[in-house]
Protein backbone atom coordinates (compact mmCIF):
# COMPACT_ATOMS: atom_id res chain seq x y z
CA UNK A 1 0.00 0.00 0.00
CA UNK A 2 1.17 3.38 -1.26
CA UNK A 3 -0.17 6.29 0.30
CA UNK A 4 0.66 9.44 -0.98
CA UNK A 5 -1.06 12.98 -1.65
CA UNK A 6 -1.33 12.41 -5.66
CA UNK A 7 -1.19 9.56 -8.19
CA UNK A 8 2.25 11.00 -9.70
CA UNK A 9 3.65 10.84 -5.99
CA UNK A 10 2.61 7.38 -5.43
CA UNK A 11 3.42 5.67 -8.94
CA UNK A 12 7.43 7.20 -8.32
CA UNK A 13 7.59 4.35 -5.72
CA UNK A 14 6.72 1.79 -8.41
CA UNK A 15 9.27 0.96 -10.90
CA UNK A 16 8.89 1.66 -14.85
CA UNK A 17 7.73 -2.04 -16.48
CA UNK A 18 7.08 -3.81 -13.37
CA UNK A 19 3.05 -4.19 -13.03
CA UNK A 20 1.31 -7.20 -15.33
CA UNK A 21 -1.87 -5.11 -14.72
CA UNK A 22 -3.60 -2.35 -14.11
CA UNK A 23 -7.49 -2.20 -12.72
CA UNK A 24 -9.30 1.16 -13.04
CA UNK A 25 -12.63 -0.01 -11.58
CA UNK A 26 -14.90 2.87 -11.71
CA UNK A 27 -12.12 5.18 -11.54
CA UNK A 28 -12.12 7.27 -15.03
CA UNK A 29 -15.53 8.76 -13.91
CA UNK A 30 -14.15 10.38 -11.32
CA UNK A 31 -10.88 11.05 -12.42
CA UNK A 32 -10.13 14.98 -13.70
CA UNK A 33 -7.50 14.72 -15.89
CA UNK A 34 -8.23 10.80 -16.85
CA UNK A 35 -5.72 11.64 -20.02
CA UNK A 36 -2.53 12.24 -18.05
CA UNK A 37 -3.22 9.47 -15.36
CA UNK A 38 -3.53 7.22 -18.08
CA UNK A 39 -0.19 8.87 -19.64
CA UNK A 40 1.59 8.24 -15.92
CA UNK A 41 -0.23 4.50 -15.30
CA UNK A 42 1.18 3.29 -18.76
CA UNK A 43 5.08 2.96 -18.05
CA UNK A 44 4.54 0.95 -14.64
CA UNK A 45 3.77 -1.97 -17.36
CA UNK A 46 5.59 -4.77 -18.19
CA UNK A 47 5.78 -5.62 -22.08
CA UNK A 48 3.25 -7.84 -21.76
CA UNK A 49 0.97 -6.09 -19.41
CA UNK A 50 -2.66 -5.18 -19.74
CA UNK A 51 -4.70 -2.24 -18.49
CA UNK A 52 -8.32 -3.19 -17.44
CA UNK A 53 -10.94 -0.52 -17.00
CA UNK A 54 -14.88 -0.28 -16.04
CA UNK A 55 -16.63 2.17 -16.26
CA UNK A 56 -20.72 3.25 -16.12
CA UNK A 57 -22.12 2.83 -19.39
CA UNK A 58 -23.41 6.40 -20.37
CA UNK A 59 -25.81 5.37 -22.67
CA UNK A 60 -27.57 3.16 -19.48
CA UNK A 61 -28.43 7.08 -17.98
CA UNK A 62 -31.51 7.95 -18.99
CA UNK A 63 -33.08 4.78 -18.87
CA UNK A 64 -31.69 3.99 -15.54
CA UNK A 65 -33.21 7.36 -14.55
CA UNK A 66 -36.37 6.25 -15.75
CA UNK A 67 -36.59 2.82 -14.19
CA UNK A 68 -35.43 3.81 -10.57
CA UNK A 69 -38.49 6.41 -10.80
CA UNK A 70 -41.02 4.10 -12.16
CA UNK A 71 -39.74 1.63 -9.10
CA UNK A 72 -39.24 4.61 -6.37
CA UNK A 73 -40.91 7.65 -6.80
CA UNK A 74 -38.87 10.40 -5.72
CA UNK A 75 -34.90 9.31 -5.23
CA UNK A 76 -31.56 10.39 -4.11
CA UNK A 77 -28.35 12.05 -5.71
CA UNK A 78 -27.70 10.55 -9.18
CA UNK A 79 -23.71 9.49 -10.07
CA UNK A 80 -22.26 11.31 -6.90
CA UNK A 81 -18.80 12.75 -7.77
CA UNK A 82 -19.08 11.68 -11.85
CA UNK A 83 -17.33 14.05 -13.75
CA UNK A 84 -16.40 11.96 -16.90
CA UNK A 85 -19.00 10.24 -18.77
CA UNK A 86 -18.10 7.06 -21.46
CA UNK A 87 -20.27 5.18 -24.21
CA UNK A 88 -18.96 2.37 -26.01
CA UNK A 89 -17.79 4.84 -28.87
CA UNK A 90 -16.47 7.34 -26.86
CA UNK A 91 -14.65 4.88 -24.47
CA UNK A 92 -13.12 3.86 -27.39
CA UNK A 93 -12.21 6.81 -29.27
CA UNK A 94 -10.79 8.10 -25.55
CA UNK A 95 -7.99 5.40 -25.27
CA UNK A 96 -7.32 5.08 -28.57
CA UNK A 97 -6.21 8.74 -28.70
CA UNK A 98 -4.19 7.80 -25.47
CA UNK A 99 -2.38 5.62 -28.02
CA UNK A 100 -3.85 2.14 -26.40
CA UNK A 101 -4.51 -0.78 -28.27
CA UNK A 102 -8.24 -1.96 -27.26
CA UNK A 103 -8.28 -6.15 -26.97
CA UNK A 104 -11.27 -6.25 -25.97
CA UNK A 105 -14.66 -3.98 -25.14
CA UNK A 106 -17.63 -5.20 -23.92
CA UNK A 107 -21.03 -4.15 -22.58
CA UNK A 108 -21.74 -5.67 -19.31
CA UNK A 109 -25.86 -6.19 -19.16
CA UNK A 110 -28.00 -6.46 -16.34
CA UNK A 111 -27.69 -9.88 -17.14
CA UNK A 112 -24.05 -10.20 -16.47
CA UNK A 113 -23.64 -7.52 -13.36
CA UNK A 114 -27.25 -7.78 -11.27
CA UNK A 115 -25.16 -6.32 -8.21
CA UNK A 116 -24.18 -3.16 -9.66
CA UNK A 117 -28.03 -2.58 -11.27
CA UNK A 118 -29.21 -3.41 -7.63
CA UNK A 119 -27.08 -0.50 -6.41
CA UNK A 120 -28.22 1.79 -9.25
CA UNK A 121 -31.77 0.94 -8.06
CA UNK A 122 -30.92 1.77 -4.70
CA UNK A 123 -29.12 -0.96 -3.07
CA UNK A 124 -30.33 -4.32 -1.89
CA UNK A 125 -33.14 -2.23 0.69
CA UNK A 126 -34.65 -0.87 -2.69
CA UNK A 127 -34.96 -4.54 -4.20
CA UNK A 128 -36.23 -5.80 -0.88
CA UNK A 129 -38.87 -3.28 -0.55
CA UNK A 130 -40.13 -2.61 -4.15
CA UNK A 131 -42.06 -5.13 -5.79
CA UNK A 132 -41.66 -3.55 -8.91
CA UNK A 133 -37.57 -3.46 -8.92
CA UNK A 134 -37.90 -7.33 -8.52
CA UNK A 135 -39.83 -7.81 -11.48
CA UNK A 136 -37.86 -5.45 -13.62
CA UNK A 137 -34.58 -7.68 -12.37
CA UNK A 138 -35.77 -10.65 -12.73
CA UNK A 139 -37.46 -9.92 -16.50
CA UNK A 140 -34.42 -8.06 -17.45
CA UNK A 141 -32.17 -10.93 -16.44
CA UNK A 142 -34.15 -13.64 -18.34
CA UNK A 143 -35.04 -11.57 -21.33
CA UNK A 144 -31.48 -10.72 -21.92
CA UNK A 145 -33.25 -7.63 -23.11
CA UNK A 146 -30.08 -5.37 -23.55
CA UNK A 147 -28.20 -7.76 -25.86
CA UNK A 148 -30.87 -7.23 -28.03
CA UNK A 149 -30.92 -3.55 -27.96
CA UNK A 150 -27.18 -3.49 -27.88
CA UNK A 151 -27.45 -1.87 -24.52
CA UNK A 152 -24.93 -2.06 -21.35
CA UNK A 153 -25.24 -0.53 -17.75
CA UNK A 154 -21.18 -0.81 -17.79
CA UNK A 155 -18.25 -1.19 -20.26
CA UNK A 156 -15.29 -3.50 -19.37
CA UNK A 157 -11.78 -3.00 -21.67
CA UNK A 158 -9.16 -5.07 -21.67
CA UNK A 159 -6.11 -2.45 -23.19
CA UNK A 160 -2.44 -2.14 -23.55
CA UNK A 161 -0.09 0.79 -24.39
CA UNK A 162 0.26 0.58 -28.04
CA UNK A 163 4.35 1.07 -27.46
CA UNK A 164 3.89 -2.21 -26.21
CA UNK A 165 1.87 -3.99 -28.21
CA UNK A 166 2.82 -7.63 -29.13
Amino acid sequence: VIHAPDLATALAAIPDGSLSAIILNHVLEHLPNPANDLALLAPKLKPDGLLFIEVPNEQWKKWLIDIRSFVSRGGDTWFPGHINFFTAPVLRRFLEYQNFHIRQLRKMTIANYPALFTFMLGGDAALVNSRRARILLALARLTRVETFLNYGIALRVLCRPNTQQK
